[in-house]
């Protein structure tokens, strides 16, 4: 099992700076990482859950650094420049979404190419706003059905291809200063499968003073890799796909620098998903 992990390429992030960032020699014992190895079960039949009658035995960890800029990709089957309401869908987990305010908690926008979110500040609706939130930002509709094949590659864009490894990248920016001082607590890019078969994922939160959070003014990139391994073992037609989502995340729960309420939000410029060739193939 390969797992290729990049926090999200923030470039313009204050960890970066080569006197005071993260990575000079004085921060050494500070700037570590970890990786923990879990298994989920679940017993759903429609995705071969029930199918777990067997063990798993971890017998090595094996970890290899290469530099991103290695990595050149060869194509790119998904990437949108223009972001408009026919290639993306926004959906709220605890609130409502519109694109008019009103009560709704949280508020977009399609405009030039950019999606622009953020949370509604208006009247009575500034005290609560983003407090506690988990705005979804998808690709093609969020009609699905798994006995509809036909709902499923506009949602799940990419083709899943044996032994391949992916890196998706959204263009990202600030769309005003107060998204750049108050952002939501995380930003979350994930990867999964009809079939929930695959699931990885990388994000970024608002500690250190946003250092890691898209800037006012400044066109940035988030990036996450997927390894796909083996392509899906169920039998659903059009199961064999692939998509990349981002998430933001608003709770004071979330990280020890997490707001109670988040006046911020994100404009998104564009959406690409390349296959990479590994250095062991270029």
């Amino acid at each position: 099992m390969d797992i290729w992990w990049c926090p999200p390429a923030i470039t313009t992030a204050s960890w970066n700076d080569p006197s005071t960032g993260m990575f000079t020699t004085a921060m050494e014992p500070l700037n570590d990482v970890r990786m923990n190895f879990r298994v989920l079960d679940v017993n759903t039949a429609p995705i071969n859950g029930q199918n777990d009658a067997g063990s798993l035995c971890l017998n090595q960890i094996t970890i290899d650094r290469i530099a991103i800029d290695d990595l050149v990709a060869s194509s790119a089957p998904y990437d949108v420049s223009n972001i408009t309401a026919s290639t993306h869908v926004i959906g709220s987990i605890f609130g409502t979404t519109s694109t008019a305010g009103g009560s709704a908690s949280t508020l977009y926008t399609f405009s030039g190419g950019d999606l622009t979110i953020v949370p509604n500040t208006t009247g009575s609706m500034l005290t609560g706003a983003w407090a506690v939130e988990v705005v979804n930002i998808d690709v093609g509709d969020a009609i699905v059905d798994l006995g509809t094949p036909s709902t499923l590659p506009d949602n799940w864009p990419i083709q899943w291809n044996d032994d391949e490894l992916l890196m998706g990248t959204y263009g990202i920016t600030a769309p005003n200063a107060q998204s750049q001082t108050t952002p939501p607590d995380a930003i979350m890019l994930q990867w999964d499968a009809p079939t929930n078969e695959l699931l990885a994922g990388s994000g970024t939160v608002s500690t250190d003073n946003t250092a890691g959070m898209p800037k006012f003014g400044v066109s940035d990139e988030l990036v996450s890799f997927l390894y796909t391994h083996t392509s899906t073992a169920s039998s659903i037609l059009n199961g064999d796909r692939l998509r990349l989502r981002m998430v933001l995340l608003c709770s004071g729960s979330v990280n020890s620098g997490g707001s109670t309420t988040n006046l911020g939000g994100v404009t998104i410029t564009s959406q690409q998903i390349a296959i990479v060739p590994t250095p062991a193939e270029q």
